[in-house]
């Protein structure tokens, strides 16, 4: 298939992003992979002019589509459902309003999404200032096959630029609870769908006072034991919790390990 007849599909749900939501369209305008596109941006009844914001970028990008959530719902799992539901593209990316695509994010990430396999990457986080767009650009891409064992205990993937199937979003959807994110993964990984972690490039991931992550490690950490008892029987949720750690450690170190930017190779790791 060429890269013109991938029908892609990007889900973003907006809250209170006027600010920042144009970038994070045009950095998926502008990729260096030629794509047939639809972006789907559903205001979450932001308090702010956000809807008034995407309703003129429509104008200038004709691939835009705008809806609206009848009430509040105060987290993304409802306004991503509304966007899959709406979707007409054969594969799905969800995008946070307040991230930024690499420029060449697509032509190395897109094709590697099958029917029994989607694809992330980890977070290059910025605050103020944003990174240039091609920073990745000679860098090659680097990717490992993330263990269920890992997965089960800790989601390494950023939300943002996460690509799948949407066949594979017809068995499964998002949970409107914390850690929604991870849920969907371990249902995916539930249905034999594995998922492929690119250490570089990596998504642009913005840190701002207004994100609704917990603050209070402490309350990061309780919700993340509620899930796993959710999820899993007691006693494998106790081993889980104790790989949240471990794997957490990994995944911040592989987070600031710049190495990853230079070697040529593909690495994978086998799962169990």
């Amino acid at each position: 298939m060429s890269e013109e007849n991938i029908y892609l599909s990007v889900i973003i749900p907006c809250y209170n992003c006027a600010t920042t939501i144009s970038d994070t369209i045009f950095s998926i305008c502008n990729q260096s992979m030629a794509v047939h596109l639809e972006i789907i941006c559903i205001d979450d009844c932001s308090s702010d002019n956000t809807l008034e914001v995407l309703e003129k970028l429509k104008s200038a990008v004709k691939s835009l589509s705008v809806f609206k959530t009848e009430c509040r719902s105060g987290r993304p799992s409802i306004p991503r459902n509304i966007g899959i539901d709406k979707s007409n593209g054969e594969i799905i990316m969800f995008m946070d309003a307040d991230d930024l695509l690499p420029i060449d994010y697509l032509e190395k990430c897109l094709n590697h999404v099958t029917d029994r396999q989607f694809v992330g990457s980890l977070k290059h986080t910025f605050y103020s200032i944003a990174p240039r767009l091609d920073f990745y650009k000679d860098h090659n891409a680097q990717s490992f096959i993330v263990p269920r064992a890992v997965l089960y205990s800790k989601n390494m993937f950023s939300m943002s630029g996460l690509l799948v199937s949407k066949a594979n979003l017809n068995k499964v959807r998002f949970i409107n609870s914390y850690l929604e994110d991870w849920r969907l993964l371990t249902q995916l990984y539930g249905n034999n769908i594995r998922g492929l972690l690119f250490l570089s490039p990596r998504i642009f991931y913005r840190s701002h006072e207004n994100s609704i992550s917990p603050k209070k490690k402490s309350q990061q950490i309780k919700r993340v034991s509620l899930a796993l008892n959710d999820m899993h029987d007691s006693i494998s949720s106790i081993f889980l919790f104790v790989g949240y750690f471990f794997f957490g450690a990994l995944k911040i170190i592989l987070e600031k390990n710049r190495m990853f930017f230079k070697p040529n190779r593909t690495t994978r790791l086998n799962d169990d």
